[in-house]
């Protein structure tokens, strides 16, 4: 018997008690979606320009890898946008300038922001004609979150439960990036 009211809440959240009419706009949209999300992913892993920067940047990146790279005609490294390249640059490399030009030549794609306006304005549609307030409410509506409501006061709840020791370990990690408290190689061996 759950098995059976499972599977109707199933169809239902995707339209089968609708009038076939609604139904088939339904599924209209749903297509257009799919297209949409399908878009906004291929301009994400499109290949990007690599970024040319001075190769003292790159100091903490391992040495076999920064050698690697090509060079342009001033000697400046050609830094490759693949997710190998960019991962490992946002994860070792200490300057937060050039973390922040991968991290936004990597992840923030021009194009993608009328295919989010789309996708936005698709999915409230999408959600409204199933009797939802709104496309989080949607998505949550099958999980024992329940609701959009439910989910931001349980996030807020976990919040106020560990800001206390995320400020302190946020003040321990802006300690540890002060140049001044940068280990030596001689220092962590006394």
């Amino acid at each position: 018997m759950r098995t059976a009211i499972l599977l109707k809440q199933d169809f239902e959240q995707y339209g089968i008690h609708l009038p076939p009419t609604e139904q088939a706009e339904l599924n209209v949209l749903n297509d257009q979606l799919n297209y949409a999300q399908a878009v906004f992913n291929q301009n994400i892993t499109k290949e990007k320009e690599p970024l040319v920067i001075p190769p003292n940047s790159l100091h903490k990146l391992p040495q076999q890898m920064v050698d690697s790279l090509p060079r342009d005609s001033s000697g400046r490294a050609v830094l490759p946008l693949d997710p190998a390249t960019a991962n490992s640059v946002l994860k070792m490399v200490g300057d937060p300038e050039l973390r922040n030009s991968v991290y936004l030549a990597t992840a923030s794609v021009e194009e993608n922001l009328p295919v989010l306006d789309a996708l936005l304005q698709m999915r409230q549609d999408f959600a409204k004609r199933l009797n939802f307030d709104s496309f989080a409410d949607f998505t949550h509506s099958r999980t024992m979150a329940a609701s959009q409501t439910r989910v931001l006061e349980f996030l807020e709840e976990v919040s106020r439960q560990v800001r206390p020791q995320a400020r302190i370990e946020a003040a321990e990690v802006h300690t540890d990036r002060q140049p001044s408290s940068v280990p030596t190689p001689t220092s962590t061996l006394t």
